[in-house]
C-alpha cells in the first residue's frame, strides 16, 4: 500500500490505497472496475474526495473518475450542457458564467465533481440541481450496459430526494445493502 490518497481527499489526510487508477473514459472506468472486482479487490470510485474521510488505508483499488468534457448546444430558450462526470462542479459554473450562460451561478463554490451532483441534489440560494438537470447517463458496472435516466426517472428512483433507497459515493449509486451497481458518466 504505497499509493497516497492525500491528494484525492479534501481533508488532506495521509492514507494509502493498494492501487489508484485514473479513468478518463467510460471504457477505462468500466475496465478498471471489472478488473478490480474480478481480482476480489474492494473498489471505490472517487470524484474529488469532498465527501470522503479516510480513517484507515484502503486495501483495494480507488478509481478516479476523470471523465471530462463540456458540450454546449443552444435552443431559442435554453443552453444545454452535456457534462462529463469528472468535471469539477465549481469550474463548470465558472465556465457557464464566462460564456454568458446564466442559471447555475447560485450553485458556485459547491465542492466536488459533476457526477456526484445528482445524488447530492446540490442546491443553494433557492436553486437545486433537479430544476436544471434533464438527464444522467449511467453505466451498469457489472454488464457495461449504458442507460440514460431522465430527471423524472431520477425522481422516481429517489435519486433527487435523499432517501434511504439510494446513497451516493462519488458519482455511483447503491441500493440499500447492495454493492455499487451503476456509475454516472455524463449529465445535462
Amino acid at each position: 500500500m504505497n499509493h497516497s490518497l492525500k491528494p484525492w481527499n479534501t481533508f488532506g489526510i495521509e492514507r494509502s490505497a493498494n492501487t489508484i487508477v485514473r479513468a478518463e473514459t467510460e471504457q477505462q472506468l468500466l475496465s478498471a472496475w471489472q478488473t478490480a472486482v474480478a481480482a476480489g479487490e474492494p473498489t471505490l470510485i472517487l470524484g474529488e474526495g469532498s465527501n470522503v474521510l479516510f480513517l484507515n488505508d484502503y486495501a483495494g483499488t480507488v478509481i478516479l473518475n476523470r471523465i471530462m468534457g463540456i458540450e454546449v448546444s443552444e435552443t431559442p430558450d435554453a443552453w444545454r450542457l452535456h457534462v462529463g462526470a469528472g468535471e469539477n462542479w465549481h469550474q463548470l459554473v465558472q465556465f457557464t458564467l464566462q460564456h454568458a450562460m446564466p442559471g447555475l451561478e447560485n450553485l458556485a463554490l459547491i465542492p466536488g465533481c459533476a457526477g456526484s451532483s445528482p445524488i447530492q441534489n446540490i442546491g443553494a440560494y433557492g436553486v437545486e440541481l433537479q430544476r436544471v438537470c434533464e438527464y444522467v447517463d449511467c453505466i451498469e458496472l457489472e454488464t457495461g450496459r449504458k442507460q440514460r435516466l431522465s430527471a423524472a426517472d431520477l425522481l422516481l428512483r429517489c435519486i433527487f430526494r435523499f432517501s434511504n433507497w439510494a446513497v451516493l459515493c462519488n458519482g455511483c449509486f447503491f441500493s440499500s445493502g447492495a454493492s455499487v451497481r451503476t456509475v454516472f458518466v455524463h449529465l445535462l
